[in-house]
């Protein structure tokens, strides 16, 4: 079973800039971060996609930002939610870069350092659904051992790009890890963990289908907000 990209799923950048000396950044704005109560693994891909379209309308929502009505809340999602979002850092202007190893957030104005999540902590990333085209979240552990949904608005229609860049670099990680010798593999400075292997496996193949779900989406709506989720069970 491979897991490389089909003609139709070629990445958008070449795989030495995603290395863990480089990365790809993009500019965007963070606009707040909730609580999700539920191990993403727990529930299907229908309920991840609709817990963090439901996460990004709920922490937008909550620091203020105007968004269209044109589809009913979804009530049973509420329960997979936190109460309330932390604005620590909200509506910041800030730079996201993505390696095979982390995702990094930083303050555009100062280079303060805001996140920074092994990809081995990252479960999930999603675009936005019709009514939020431009957003796009990744759920993550804590240092706490709990789970955050990380919510960013992107600007010039980037949503696409950068949830095809998160799973570029988790396959990159996921080939890392493949070829490097289990008995050689130091635990706490592998980028991904040993007793992810499995589910790496599984979750590239669902991200294959994934993308070009989306792509086919994409031509036939030509709007960002038909990209499908980026599905990984890591955490």
């Amino acid at each position: 079973m491979s897991i490389e990209p089909t003609r139709s799923q070629q990445w958008l950048h070449h795989d030495s800039q995603l290395a863990a000396d480089a990365g790809v950044t993009f500019e965007l704005q963070y606009v707040g971060a909730i609580p999700v109560l539920t191990s993403i693994k727990s529930v299907n891909i229908n309920t991840r996609t609709r817990i963090c379209r439901a996460s990004i309308r709920r922490v937008c929502e909550d620091v203020g930002l105007k968004l269209p009505s044109n589809q009913p809340a979804d009530k049973s999602i509420k329960q997979f939610i936190g109460p309330s979002t932390d604005m620590t850092w909200a509506m910041a202007n800030v730079y996201l870069t993505i390696t095979s190893q982390t995702l990094t957030v930083e303050t555009i104005d100062n280079g303060v350092l805001l996140f920074q999540h092994n990809l081995f902590l990252v479960s999930f990333a999603s675009a936005g659904d019709a009514d939020t085209p431009d957003f796009i979240c990744y759920v993550a552990k804590t240092d706490q051992d709990t789970r955050m949904c990380y919510v960013f608005e992107c600007s010039d229609g980037l949503a696409q790009d950068v949830i095809i860049t998160i799973g570029q670099a988790f396959q990159l990680g996921y080939q890392d890890f493949k070829n490097s010798k289990p008995q050689n593999v130091n635990k706490q400075t592998s980028p991904i963990k040993l007793n992810s292997f499995d589910s790496l496996f599984s979750h590239h193949q669902t991200f294959q289908t994934n993308i070009s779900m989306s792509k086919n989406s994409l031509s036939n709506s030509n709007k960002p907000s038909s990209i499908n989720s980026t599905n990984y069970h890591v955490s």
